[in-house]
This record gives structure tokens, C-alpha cells and sequence, in this order.
């Protein structure tokens, strides 16, 4: 399974490979930093939400598909840039096989949440889709405590 190891169960082959710290919990947090790309990721989460409504009323025989493919390939080539040069260790080598099931199904999972988001821009106003994005963590909530039995 893959879980977050502690810093003695760290193994020496994975730390050797992945040149990871000998104790993980060495990494100093920035709060500062996450509320800025959380904030960064809110405005551009909203822009795409508001310039998706405004291109399906602008043609309404647009597929949602298509504007799915669209997200794909931006994304792929921010990706790509993103790790220019380091392609092969970002997304190939630091994926260890026991780990393939799990990121495969996470893949599909964001792919289908993307192309459900765009399908009820098509139907929904704006403000309907982002109150509804909003019940996220309430949901993770209820869900971790019924699946998980987390308190």
C-alpha cells in the first residue's frame, strides 16, 4: 500500500532513490506559501468556471468535451514545461510500481470530476456550480468519517 512512512521505516533503497531527507518531518512547513497558491489556485479555479459559462452561451452546441480536451492539453504542456529536462524522473522514475493502482485511479477520478464540472457549467449558473464545489471538504469530511472511521 502506499502510505506516508514515518522516519524509521523509511527504507535505505527509498531514500537512496527518491533522495529524500532522513527524517521527513525535517521539512520546514510555509503557511504563507500554501495560502498563496491555494488563494492562486481559488482565482484560477474561478476564472475557468466563469470563462466556460461564457463560452457555452456564447455557442450552446459546444461539447463538453471538447473544452475537456482543451483543459488536457493546456495542462499537459504546463506539465510538461513545468519539468522540462526532468521528465523521465518526475513522472516516470519516482513512481514506485505498488503506487501505479492508486495514481491511476486518482487520474481517472480528477478526469471524470473535470468533465462532471464542465457538464453542469452547461446547465447550472456559475454561482450554483461554485456553491456546490464549496460542500468539497464537508463532503472529504462525512466521507472519511463513514469510510475510514476517522474522528
Amino acid at each position: 500500500t502506499c502510505v506516508p512512512l514515518s522516519p524509521i521505516e523509511v527504507p535505505r533503497v527509498y531514500r537512496k532513490s527518491h533522495s529524500l531527507p532522513l527524517n521527513l518531518h525535517e521539512i520546514p512547513d510555509n503557511p504563507s506559501k500554501g495560502v498563496a497558491y491555494y488563494l492562486t489556485h481559488t482565482v484560477l479555479m474561478s476564472l475557468t468556471l466563469y470563462s466556460n459559462k461564457f463560452l457555452f452561451n456564447l455557442n450552446p452546441f459546444v461539447s463538453v468535451l471538447q473544452f475537456t480536451f482543451v483543459r488536457g492539453v493546456c495542462s499537459a504542456m504546463l506539465s510538461l514545461g513545468w519539468s522540462f529536462g526532468n521528465l523521465h524522473k518526475n513522472l516516470i522514475g519516482s513512481v514506485d510500481r505498488e503506487c501505479l493502482p492508486s495514481l491511476v485511479f486518482r487520474c481517472v477520478q480528477g478526469a471524470l470530476s473535470v468533465f462532471i464540472s464542465f457538464l453542469c457549467l452547461k446547465y447550472f449558473s456559475v454561482s450554483i456550480v461554485g456553491i456546490v464545489c464549496s460542500l468539497t471538504p464537508l463532503m472529504v469530511c462525512l466521507l472519511a468519517y463513514f469510510t475510514l472511521g476517522e474522528k
